[in-house]
């Protein structure tokens, strides 16, 4: 590997005494990591990603068995506000959307929001599921149209077979959202921890890198399928129910279960429970830190410093400010009553959900994730 030390350089000496003491804590780990036998593997970005996406998997199948109570308690007071955030960052503010596909996203998300609110204040009685299933089957109706539109408007060629497949999967979510709200809402509540997954290879990494990244990805993509088949083993649930951590500041892992996973036998509803644990976990990692920085220019990891100077750029100072009012908040609250400050959090979160849904169809059909102006 080729040396990296630049200490003579006096401008690398001036950038080095401006640095954070944490971008100097990370810069001297990087560089024992860099000397080490692993040095080769971190070089390029999309190995570098998979491995640490496959470390982070493995991390959330040991704590989703031994603390499955702190991951999703704590898991989310944490870094619920930071991961929705990112969520807009990646998939609305840094990609260029048509000003009036951007018109349906807030007008969709702020529609969800009130529909949320709504239904907490019991003022919907039996019709919120629909409601709200219903908006989001015509947002997704409408991103695979502007998708397409956006696709023509560049002179590029459709997909037929992929438009065809979306539309069929969203006629398939709106007649099953309409018959059975409930539940469809439940499955995406499991199912849209994956999507970001999904998000990752087929759009960010694949897109940053060329197939060379679709490779790597299959690891992370393949232990996250193992840990969910080795979460639902009855042998695991056993041990968590006689060594795991279940119950944590009056939150209950297996009274969450009844709601996470409302049937039987309750093997299956705790096993679920610990797959959305662990699968949670891996959501927040991919959008906290592999998508940012499949979604950049560069193969090098971004500092601290680049990092927050990169999202005051995207969300301004005013809307920096509120994200981490909002937080400290959030935080605060729990210090109040935990699992209240945790169903707050999730009534407020769960327009997400369709938000990576409905991005996902749009950037599918327009064949394009980033452009000069949205790729920093």
């Amino acid at each position: 590997m080729a040396s990296l030390d630049l200490s003579s350089s006096p401008s690398l000496a001036a950038r080095t005494r401006e640095a954070w003491w944490l971008d100097r804590v990370r810069g001297q780990l990087l560089g024992w990591l860099a000397a080490s036998r692993v040095g080769p593997l971190l070089v390029r970005r999309e190995r570098r990603l998979a491995l640490l996406a496959s470390g982070g998997i493995m991390l959330a199948l040991v704590l989703s068995v031994l603390a499955p109570a702190w991951l999703l308690l704590v898991g989310p007071l944490a870094l619920g506000v930071p991961h929705l955030a990112s969520d807009v960052r990646h998939l609305v503010l840094r990609r260029a959307l048509p000003r009036g596909f951007l018109s349906v996203v807030i007008a969709a998300c702020s529609s969800l929001l009130a529909l949320r609110g709504l239904e907490s204040l019991h003022a919907l009685g039996g019709v919120a599921g629909r409601l709200e299933v219903g908006v989001a089957s015509l947002w997704l109706g409408v991103a695979w149209w502007a998708g397409g539109d956006a696709r023509a408007a560049r002179g590029a060629r459709p997909n037929a077979s992929k438009g065809a497949a979306l539309a069929a999967l969203i006629v398939f979510l709106t007649a099953s959202g309409q018959l059975w709200p409930y539940e469809s809402r439940l499955v995406l509540a499991h199912a849209h921890n994956p999507i970001a997954l999904l998000l990752w290879v087929q759009l960010f990494a694949a897109g940053a890198c060329g197939d060379r990244s679709r490779r790597w990805v299959l690891l992370p993509a393949l232990l996250c399928t193992l840990s969910v088949l080795g979460l639902l083993w009855l042998p695991t649930q056993e041990f968590t129910l006689r060594h795991g951590v279940l119950e944590l500041w009056g939150f209950d892992v297996v009274e969450a279960s009844r709601w996470l996973a409302p049937f039987g036998p309750s093997r299956w509803s705790l096993g679920l429970t610990l797959c959305y644990a662990a699968l949670q976990s891996m959501h927040y990692t991919l959008w906290l830190y592999c998508i940012p920085q499949s979604d950049t220019r560069a193969q090098g990891s971004p500092t601290f410093r680049m990092t927050c100077k990169g999202w005051l750029s995207d969300f301004g100072a005013f809307g920096l400010a509120l994200l981490v009012l909002g937080s400290l908040a959030l935080l605060l609250g729990a210090t109040v009553d935990a699992t209240g400050a945790r169903h707050v959090y999730l009534s407020i979160a769960g327009f997400h959900a369709y938000l990576e849904l409905a991005l996902w169809v749009f950037l599918l059909r327009r064949g394009l994730l980033a452009t000069p102006s949205s790729a920093r």
